[in-house]
């Protein structure tokens, strides 16, 4: 089975262009998940009958090394006081000839987050994010 390191991908958000977040330490994307409504009556022959209902495309975490100088992390904690949908996506590295990578694609907002103050090592900020649409896979592009 072929494995992918994963150092060097890439997280993006905001509209109309999107931006690069720095110092990511990890991506974890939302899964979805579908309840079953249960349509079972007296006529389902003593068999239980299920039909789908709605689907939650749930949270993601984004995990970085904030640094309040950092333009584009104050942008992060302005956008989670917003609450804006807005597009997000995940580049996985570029390999060989390809001119982009892998990229994973969806909308949704960044929920309020708060920062620890730990008295030693690197502040990292948790961020949670809420998904609002699926995830779309966009194949990478390989060119000149």
């Amino acid at each position: 089975m072929a494995s992918r390191n994963t150092h060097g991908i890439k997280f993006r958000y905001g509209a109309p262009t999107l931006i690069t977040v720095p110092d990511v330490v990890s991506v974890t994307p939302g899964a979805p998940t579908t309840e079953d409504i249960d349509a079972t009556t007296h006529d389902s022959g003593g068999i239980r009958q299920f039909v789908r209902g709605l689907t939650d495309f749930g949270e993601g975490t984004l995990v970085i090394n904030f640094d309040p100088g950092v333009t584009i992390h104050m942008g992060l904690w302005n956008a989670s006081r917003a609450g804006e949908d807005l597009p997000m996506e995940i580049e996985l590295k570029k390999i060989g000839g390809q001119t982009t990578g892998t990229r994973f694609t969806w909308n949704g907002f960044f929920r309020p987050f708060t920062l620890p103050w730990p008295t030693s090592g690197v502040q990292q900020a948790s961020i949670t994010f809420r998904l609002n649409t699926d995830i779309t896979v966009v194949a990478a592009v390989t060119g000149p």
